[in-house]
């Protein structure tokens, strides 16, 4: 059987905690939820790469910091003047909140075969579900009410 892989940082409690989440939200709750994330847009990201030590392989990891739209003016505002006090107590408030979600987000790995074992149930319950036709999964399909 051919071995299915996640996503970095994706492993079964992350599946099932996202199962548990979105299973029971009612279409109310779905729309709220979306509306949230469409007005979190507003903010600005700003990827950081931090390269990891010899240990980990000197990997690198991208933390992306989120900047609400008064820090943006004030990391534009403090660049334009080049001052690096202002920059990097902007800066070092967003690393703050970056950090504070990773560490509330963190999840311990389970066995691969647990995994395994849900992945294979997930596939049992789809196998009568039925083909899609190519028109369904073509580009042109796709996006035929989006001229």
């Amino acid at each position: 059987m051919k071995t299915n892989e996640l996503p970095a940082g994706w492993d079964e409690q992350t599946i099932r905690e996202i199962v548990d989440y979105y299973e029971p939200q009612t279409d109310e709750e779905a729309a709220a939820e979306h509306e949230a994330a469409m007005e979190a847009q507003q903010q600005c990201s700003l990827p950081l790469r931090v390269r990891m030590n010899r240990a980990s392989g000197g990997r690198w990891m991208t933390i992306t910091l989120e900047l609400s739209p008064e820090q943006e003016h004030r990391l534009q505002a403090g660049a334009a003047r080049q001052d690096p006090q202002a920059v990097r107590e902007v800066l070092l408030q967003a690393v703050d909140s970056a950090v504070d979600g990773l560490l509330r987000t963190s999840v311990s790995r389970p066995k691969t075969s647990s995994l395994s074992g849900l992945l294979d149930e997930i596939a049992d319950q789809l196998r009568d579900a039925p083909a899609l036709s190519d028109e369904a999964v073509s580009r042109a399909g796709i996006y035929a009410d989006h001229p």
